[in-house]
Protein backbone atom coordinates (compact mmCIF):
# COMPACT_ATOMS: atom_id res chain seq x y z
CA UNK A 1 0.00 0.00 0.00
CA UNK A 2 2.75 2.31 1.09
CA UNK A 3 4.83 1.59 -2.24
CA UNK A 4 1.70 2.34 -4.51
CA UNK A 5 1.39 5.89 -3.31
CA UNK A 6 5.23 6.05 -2.67
CA UNK A 7 7.19 3.96 -5.08
CA UNK A 8 10.59 5.46 -4.06
CA UNK A 9 11.19 4.52 0.20
CA UNK A 10 14.90 4.21 0.05
CA UNK A 11 15.80 7.53 2.27
CA UNK A 12 12.14 8.27 3.59
CA UNK A 13 11.73 9.16 6.43
CA UNK A 14 9.45 7.37 8.63
CA UNK A 15 7.41 7.90 11.77
CA UNK A 16 5.00 4.76 13.44
CA UNK A 17 3.62 5.94 16.21
CA UNK A 18 2.54 3.05 18.28
CA UNK A 19 4.83 -0.15 18.59
CA UNK A 20 2.54 -2.92 18.67
CA UNK A 21 3.28 -6.16 17.85
CA UNK A 22 0.72 -6.19 15.04
CA UNK A 23 1.00 -2.89 13.58
CA UNK A 24 3.97 -0.78 14.70
CA UNK A 25 6.60 -3.16 15.09
CA UNK A 26 5.90 -5.07 11.33
CA UNK A 27 5.48 -2.26 9.61
CA UNK A 28 8.67 -0.44 10.42
CA UNK A 29 10.50 -3.38 10.27
CA UNK A 30 9.24 -3.73 6.59
CA UNK A 31 10.35 0.42 5.92
CA UNK A 32 13.72 -0.70 8.05
CA UNK A 33 14.40 -3.69 4.97
CA UNK A 34 13.18 -1.09 2.79
CA UNK A 35 15.85 1.38 3.74
CA UNK A 36 13.87 3.92 5.08
CA UNK A 37 14.61 6.14 8.05
CA UNK A 38 12.32 4.96 10.75
CA UNK A 39 11.53 6.27 14.00
CA UNK A 40 9.01 4.36 16.26
CA UNK A 41 7.71 6.82 18.71
CA UNK A 42 5.29 5.89 21.96
CA UNK A 43 2.24 7.49 21.92
CA UNK A 44 3.13 9.46 25.04
CA UNK A 45 6.38 10.89 23.52
CA UNK A 46 7.37 14.51 23.96
CA UNK A 47 7.71 16.75 20.79
CA UNK A 48 5.79 13.83 18.20
CA UNK A 49 4.72 16.99 16.37
CA UNK A 50 8.69 17.59 15.57
CA UNK A 51 9.01 14.46 13.85
CA UNK A 52 5.74 13.66 11.99
CA UNK A 53 5.89 17.07 10.19
CA UNK A 54 9.02 16.18 8.42
CA UNK A 55 8.18 12.72 8.21
CA UNK A 56 7.23 11.45 4.39
CA UNK A 57 5.16 8.20 5.64
CA UNK A 58 3.39 8.54 8.70
CA UNK A 59 1.64 5.41 10.38
CA UNK A 60 -0.39 5.69 13.23
CA UNK A 61 -1.74 3.00 15.89
CA UNK A 62 -2.09 4.10 19.32
CA UNK A 63 -6.13 3.58 19.64
CA UNK A 64 -6.62 7.03 20.49
CA UNK A 65 -9.46 8.98 19.00
CA UNK A 66 -7.97 12.14 16.27
CA UNK A 67 -4.50 11.80 18.20
CA UNK A 68 -3.14 13.30 15.65
CA UNK A 69 -4.19 16.60 14.21
CA UNK A 70 -3.54 17.27 9.97
CA UNK A 71 -1.77 20.17 11.32
CA UNK A 72 1.10 18.13 12.69
CA UNK A 73 1.58 16.28 9.46
CA UNK A 74 3.94 16.55 6.17
CA UNK A 75 1.87 18.13 3.50
CA UNK A 76 2.27 15.38 0.64
CA UNK A 77 3.01 12.96 3.22
CA UNK A 78 1.69 9.03 3.53
CA UNK A 79 -0.51 8.69 6.00
CA UNK A 80 -2.02 5.51 7.22
CA UNK A 81 -3.88 5.15 10.22
CA UNK A 82 -4.44 1.79 11.62
CA UNK A 83 -5.86 3.11 14.77
CA UNK A 84 -10.27 1.97 14.97
CA UNK A 85 -11.94 3.45 18.05
CA UNK A 86 -16.03 3.32 18.31
CA UNK A 87 -17.47 6.19 19.48
CA UNK A 88 -21.08 6.76 20.84
CA UNK A 89 -22.83 9.22 18.65
CA UNK A 90 -24.18 12.03 21.58
CA UNK A 91 -27.43 12.59 19.70
CA UNK A 92 -28.37 9.16 19.54
CA UNK A 93 -27.46 6.32 22.37
CA UNK A 94 -27.72 3.80 19.96
CA UNK A 95 -25.78 5.14 16.96
CA UNK A 96 -21.98 4.63 16.91
CA UNK A 97 -18.93 5.44 14.22
CA UNK A 98 -15.83 4.09 13.92
CA UNK A 99 -12.98 6.80 13.91
CA UNK A 100 -8.92 6.55 13.49
CA UNK A 101 -6.02 7.95 15.31
CA UNK A 102 -5.78 11.15 13.05
CA UNK A 103 -8.24 13.68 12.34
CA UNK A 104 -9.50 13.48 8.63
CA UNK A 105 -10.83 16.63 8.92
CA UNK A 106 -8.09 18.59 9.07
CA UNK A 107 -5.92 17.25 6.98
CA UNK A 108 -4.76 18.66 3.94
CA UNK A 109 -5.27 16.28 1.10
CA UNK A 110 -3.56 17.90 -2.06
Amino acid sequence: MIQKCLPKIKGKKAVIIGDSALIGRPTANLLRRMKANVLVCKENAKKIHLHTSNADIVVVDVRTPKFLDGKLIKPGAVVIDAGMNVLRDPGVLSKRRVVGDIDFESVNFS
